[in-house]
């Protein structure tokens, strides 16, 4: 593996979705577990988006997400 880890493009962000988790996630540290079920959804937009640009590569994202 050549690859190195690095952030990606700004312009390859998705930024309602970051705008959205940032949302959750200040409501988990404020309003205490109300906002579990928006978080885990989140989190699950998150893997998908993961294994969708893995994909994209060419590589298998069940190998890289164990």
């Amino acid at each position: 593996m050549t690859a190195t880890a690095a952030p990606i493009a700004v312009s390859d962000r998705i930024t309602n979705l970051d705008t959205i988790r940032g949302v959750a996630t200040l409501g988990e540290v404020f309003v205490d577990q109300k906002t579990m079920a928006l978080f885990s959804l989140l989190f699950g937009a998150g893997i998908v988006v993961f294994a969708d640009r893995v994909e994209a590569k060419g590589r298998r994202a069940v190998w890289l997400s164990l």
